[in-house]
């Protein structure tokens, strides 16, 4: 599913799997040729630098720690 408004990650997650793209090209005989598609005309751009413009804009603020992916230090 595809939504420009949330973004969930997870380490160690997207990689494809032993026999994953075997998988893919007997089930879907055109996935490359429509992934290629999409990666070219990338219509995720502009949604993608309007995220990352307003992640950068929350390093300067209390927020950062909550999005940096570091954990405060406990006194």
């Amino acid at each position: 599913m595809l939504c420009e408004t949330a973004f969930v990650a997870r380490g160690g997650e997207g990689g494809p799997a032993d026999g994953d793209l075997d998988a893919l090209a007997a089930r879907w005989p055109a996935w490359h040729a429509r992934l290629a598609a999409f990666l070219m005309s990338d219509p995720l751009r502009e949604p993608r630098e309007r995220l990352q413009a307003l992640h950068a804009q929350l390093r300067d603020t209390p927020q950062h720690d909550l999005f940096s992916g570091e954990r405060a230090e406990q006194a």
